[in-house]
C-alpha cells in the first residue's frame, strides 16, 4: 500500500500531540486497512484496476479518530521518573570520575 503524494505526515504530527510511536504506527495501520477496504468496495462496484493507496483525506480522518494510549498524567509521571533516572545516573558517573586517578594505599 502506497502513501499518496499529497498525504502529509507533518499534518498528522500536528494532530497527534502526545501520541506515542505505537499510537502513530496504529494510525498508519488503520489507514492502510481502510485503503484496502476502499479497493475491495471499488471492485464490488465494478472498478477493478485500483490499487490501495492511503490518500490525504483518509490519513487525516484516521488521525482525527485516534486517541492517545497514554493520558497526560501518565506522561507527566513518566517524565518525572525519567528525570530522576537521569539525575541518578549523573551522580554515579560524577562519583566515578571524581574517584578516578586516586590511589589507595594500605598502611
Amino acid at each position: 500500500v502506497s502513501l499518496a503524494s499529497d498525504a502529509s505526515l507533518e499534518e498528522v504530527a500536528s494532530l497527534t500531540e502526545g501520541f506515542t510511536g505505537a499510537d502513530l504506527a496504529a494510525i498508519l495501520r488503520d489507514a492502510k486497512l481502510a485503503a484496502v477496504h476502499k479497493v475491495l468496495e471499488d471492485r464490488n462496484n465494478g472498478i477493478s484496476d485500483t490499487q490501495p493507496c492511503i490518500s490525504k483525506e483518509l490519513l487525516i480522518s484516521t488521525a482525527r479518530e485516534a486517541r492517545p494510549s497514554t493520558s497526560a498524567e501518565q506522561k507527566m509521571q513518566y517524565d518525572m521518573d525519567f528525570g530522576q533516572f537521569v539525575s541518578s545516573r549523573k551522580s554515579v558517573s560524577t562519583k566515578a570520575r571524581e574517584s578516578k586517578g586516586k590511589k589507595v594505599t594500605l598502611a
